[in-house]
């Protein structure tokens, strides 16, 4: 499983089901920090839009209709199913007005009936727009509490849409298309960046109308975050280190430093991390025990464990690029706290660190 998470200095952490299929493609999902997505009525602000039911299928991203009607900027449109009702969210466009930007969310249905949509909190927190390109995440910087534009009361009707502006920082330039992550509905991707003249509705008054947070306005950076299904690894990967953490009870047998036979499989992960490199940098690998037996006896399991996956490692790509270095921690850097089994299972591991010397080449 891969996720998006710690994107701000809050702790927000964003899962799998808020980030959704789009994104989230095999390891190579994007992660923002976390650790073991009808009518334009100007001057709106940016009221929390968090669906009230749990998606009951999985949210896909898709060309709006709308986006060849002439007159109209181009929109990318989740859907998503709340409860029994099919919702659609046209994204877009995103524009740049002087150091912010301004984003279009319209809420929709089909057929009759509605479908309600919450506005519980003061502000959309937990959308983000994103440079999957940069590597970088901007938080909702507006803090009004005034609802969302219109009297539609946060419910959405067939002909009744639900449209909503959160306010973000100043995008970097160069950038034409951006991504925006919606709990409930996905990622959608590939929203254009267009000047206030192409936006289609007043993006100055939207602006004008925000309370501004200055110290939200981002960017942050965001990180990868992948784990096996069997919990045999997981990787963290940031803008300059790729951190992968092994687990002793699929890598090794217990309180022994022989690699298993299922050892090569697991580390074949540390290998693609590594070809990603090609100019190498630094390699540290470390070796944790849980705090069962004494302090020397952990010492030394750690440092052979440790020793046991570079030899290997060795063995199954060339390491020549890299300035390799070998330890071993005991029990002294536990990564939960707790004498649980599940707690001792978590710090039976062996971590690599990858400092690249070049991280832009992956």
């Amino acid at each position: 499983m891969c996720a998006v998470g710690g994107l701000s200095r809050r702790g927000v952490l964003l899962g799998s089901v808020a980030v959704g299929v789009p994104l989230l493609t095999g390891c190579g999902g994007k992660k923002v920090p976390g650790g073991e997505a009808g009518g334009g009525h100007s001057g709106a602000t940016s009221p929390s839009a968090q669906p009230t039911g749990e998606p009951t299928q999985a949210p896909t991203s898709t060309p709006s209709v709308e986006a060849s009607q002439p007159g109209k900027p181009p929109v990318v449109r989740l859907d998503s199913t709340l409860g029994e009702r099919l919702v659609h969210l046209d994204v877009g466009p995103a524009v740049r007005v002087g150091q912010q930007t301004v984003v279009r969310l319209e809420a929709s249905v089909d057929t009759g009936g509605t479908a309600p949509l919450s506005f519980g909190s003061s502000r959309l927190t937990d959308v983000y727009l994103l440079s999957l390109e940069q590597s970088l995440a901007w938080p909702v910087q507006d803090t009004s509490s005034k609802a969302a534009q219109g009297d539609t009361g946060g419910v959405t009707s067939p002909g009744k849409p639900l449209v909503v502006f959160p306010v973000f920082g100043a995008l970097g330039e160069g950038l034409s298309r951006v991504q925006v992550l919606v709990p409930g509905f996905g990622v959608a991707l590939d929203v254009p960046v267009v000047t206030p003249d192409q936006a289609g509705f007043d993006a100055q008054q939207v602006v004008s109308a925000a309370v501004l947070d200055a110290a939200d306005k981002g960017p942050l950076p965001v990180e990868f975050f992948c784990g096996a299904a069997d919990g045999s690894f997981d990787v963290d990967r940031g803008q300059d280190q790729v951190t992968v953490s092994l687990a002793n009870d699929v890598t090794f047998a217990v309180d022994s430093a022989e690699l298993s036979g299922q050892a090569d499989s697991v580390l074949a992960t540390v290998v693609t991390e590594l070809g990603r490199y090609p100019s190498g940098g630094s390699l540290s690998i470390v070796g944790h025990t849980d705090d069962v037996a004494d302090d020397a006896y952990n010492q030394t399991l750690s440092e052979k464990r440790a020793q046991a996956v570079h030899g290997r490692l060795g063995q199954l790509t060339d390491l020549s690029q890299w300035q390799v270095t070998v330890s071993g921690k005991g029990e002294s850097e536990p990564r939960v706290p707790g004498t649980t089994e599940e707690a001792r299972a978590a710090n039976r591991r062996v971590e690599l660190q990858v400092s690249p010397a070049k991280p832009e080449e992956a």
